[in-house]
């Protein structure tokens, strides 16, 4: 056990944690009509505790223990064996607890729930949310973190097998909520009133100050995802604060010079999509430079449609 490896995953499990609540909730809530913030806050709040407490009962289990290509089995069902309070001894993975391995991905599980709150703000029940967010983590989340994610000699996951790379969450995390938020939007269709009645964000300094939490939260999501205080999670953290920054100040020049304005909510919005496109590859490749893997298709999309406004904002 190596209480560096320790104390620094257990700081990265709060950070994760601050990225959901309060940084997801308030970035959500500055973005919708102020009638709606609290409901969008206690959305946010409830998804993502409801992913901690599933992932207790059967989400770790099915997602890290060894069964078929999909779906792992259930000997660690809440937490089973992680933990004995009669003797207080851990079970051991390397120079980590497992059960701090298990608690720093129950952030990686609640937080996914909770960014799909976002793609059907102001158009959802608040009961319907819930049973969404019970199915798709079930049949969802799970499945995609196994196939993805466990590596086992005898019964890996059906991507990892095939050496599929997701270093921090890429694809586990933001392409499976970005397409599960899509395919809510589309469902549940427009607001009330869209395109009749102006639903400009109501507050944009608490989007703001979501945004920078969440852009704080994310040094504990990727460096955090190497498991250990080493170079890795070093890189990790460089290339997080590298990307960030030049993003951000191309993004402000650009604006400054198409528009006369540096911060709108759109900005604080891509900011905060982009990391889905590197998280895979955070660690692997040098700083500043092409990592292993290719940029995923939906960023190319998002990209070109931000592309498109740009251009039209500067004619």
């Amino acid at each position: 056990m190596d209480k560096a490896d320790i104390s620094w995953l257990l700081v990265s499990t709060l950070l994760v944690l601050m990225m959901a609540v309060p940084g997801l909730a308030m970035f959500y809530g500055g973005l919708v009509r102020s009638k709606n913030v609290l409901s969008v806050l206690l959305q946010v709040l409830c998804t993502f505790v409801l992913g901690l407490v599933l992932w207790f009962i059967y989400g770790y289990s099915l997602a890290f223990t060894e069964g078929n290509a999909f779906f792992g089995g259930l000997s660690r069902a809440f937490f089973s064996g992680m933990f004995t309070p009669a003797d207080g001894k851990y079970a051991m993975s390397n120079t980590l607890t497992e059960l701090l391995f298990a608690s720093f991905q129950a952030t990686f599980a609640g937080i996914t729930c909770a960014l799909i709150v976002g793609s059907f703000a102001e158009r959802a029940r608040f009961s319907a949310v819930l049973v969404f967010t019970v199915i798709w983590f079930t049949f969802a989340y799970i499945p995609i973190a196994h196939m993805v994610w466990f590596a086992s000699e005898t019964a890996p996951g059906l991507l990892n097998a095939k050496g599929a790379l997701d270093f921090a969450g890429g694809t586990v995390v933001h392409i499976n909520a970005g397409v599960a938020g899509l395919v809510g939007a589309y469902v549940v269709g427009k607001r009330v009133g869209y395109g009749r009645e102006a639903m400009q964000p109501h507050n944009l300094p608490m989007t703001f100050v979501g945004a920078a939490l969440l852009w704080v939260g994310w040094f504990g999501f990727n460096a955090g995802s190497a498991l250990a205080a080493n170079e890795n999670a070093t890189l990790a953290f460089f290339k997080h604060h590298d990307r960030h920054r030049r993003r951000c100040t191309g993004l402000v020049v650009h604006r400054m010079g198409c528009e006369g304005q540096a911060v709108d909510a759109g900005r604080c919005v891509r900011r905060d999509c982009r990391p889905g496109g590197y998280h895979p590859g955070s660690r692997p490749g040098r700083p500043g430079g092409r990592t292993g893997h290719r940029r995923h298709r939906r960023r190319r999309l998002r990209l070109g449609c931000e592309w498109s406004e740009a251009s039209a904002a500067c004619r």
